[in-house]
Formats: structure tokens, C-alpha cells, sequence
């Protein structure tokens, strides 16, 4: 009785494996990435966490951040950032079903996003903190285009200054794998 029971439990548990191991078409995939866009230039690295589920770990130079809104001019420098953004893709059984494209994790989403602007000494260093929906578009030849909207609240935490902001943002990517 004993042998059938190991012996059941061992196949369920072999049968469980194959079975949730075998990836689905609307699963995201990792990719490796080099960015250009309103936020500045960097590198990051996007993973799935879940089926729909991903974080997109960057960092990189950029303009300043003054209230929440970026600033480039010739007498200032630009900064380091530090930013990891939590997306949950919606909708994307839905864009398989219509024919279209899902590479480069292709799709709408909902996301989380924290900031860390290292700006000059008279500007401090600021956190922020962002809820947006977004969506990037495969553009073909490993090019990936990605805009968000939505609202953010910043901290400057050299001077204590903080306040809400409208986020926006553009970026194409180009995707090493």
C-alpha cells in the first residue's frame, strides 16, 4: 500500500512538473536593453516575475529633476538615476487573439515605478514615486518604442522639498536579447 501511495504521489508530482513548466504563448520574456528618451540614456534589464508580471531594472544618466520635471541646459550637469518600475501587462491573450505582435513583451500595462535622481549639490538628491499606465510597441529589428502616462509624487530628500506631479515619459530601446 505504501509502494502505490510513493508511486502515485511520484508520478502527480512528475506529471505536475511537465505540465507547469511548459511556458505559454502570452508569457513575457527577459530582455536585456539599452534606452534613449526624455529620461536620458542608460541600460536595463526587464524579467518576468509571472506569466503577466515583470520588473524593468534601469539605470543611467539624465537631466536634473526639479519638481518632478526634467531640466537640460549648458550650465547644468546631468545626473545618475537609479529605477525599478513593477509592470502588469494587461490584455495580452487578447492582442494574441487579434494577430498582433507580442515580442519584446509587446503590450499595455500597469506600473509601479521608484526613482532615484542623484542631482548636483544645489539640487539634492530626489526620490520619486510613480503610478502610470504604459505601453511599448515592437518596432522591428530589435527596436522597442515605450511611452507611460499617469501621476507621480516626488521627495527631495537634501530639502525636504516634496509634491505631485504629472509623469510622462518616451524611450526607444534597442533589445540585445
Amino acid at each position: 500500500m505504501k509502494r502505490k501511495l510513493l508511486f502515485g504521489l511520484a508520478i502527480s508530482a512528475l506529471c505536475s512538473t511537465v505540465v507547469f513548466s511548459q511556458k505559454s504563448p502570452i508569457s513575457l520574456n527577459p530582455q536585456f536593453k539599452v534606452e534613449l528618451g526624455l529620461h536620458g540614456v542608460g541600460i536595463a534589464y526587464e524579467f518576468p516575475l509571472a506569466e503577466k508580471v515583470a520588473i524593468d531594472l534601469s539605470t543611467g544618466y539624465g537631466g536634473l529633476n526639479r519638481n518632478g520635471g526634467y531640466i537640460l541646459s549648458n550650465d547644468e550637469k546631468v545626473s545618475f538615476f537609479a529605477k525599478s518600475e513593477i509592470k502588469y501587462f494587461r490584455g495580452r491573450q487578447a492582442r494574441l487573439d487579434k494577430g498582433k505582435s507580442l515580442i519584446h513583451n509587446s503590450g499595455n500595462y500597469l506600473a509601479f515605478q521608484t526613482k532615484f535622481n542623484n542631482n548636483t549639490p544645489r539640487d539634492g538628491k530626489v526620490i520619486m514615486n510613480e503610478l502610470h499606465w504604459g505601453r511599448q510597441v515592437d518596432l522591428g529589428t530589435n527596436i522597442l518604442f515605450q511611452m507611460h502616462l499617469g501621476l507621480g509624487h516626488y521627495k527631495n530628500l537634501d530639502t525636504s522639498d516634496s509634491g505631485v506631479y504629472p509623469g510622462f515619459g518616451i524611450k526607444f530601446s534597442y533589445v540585445f536579447f
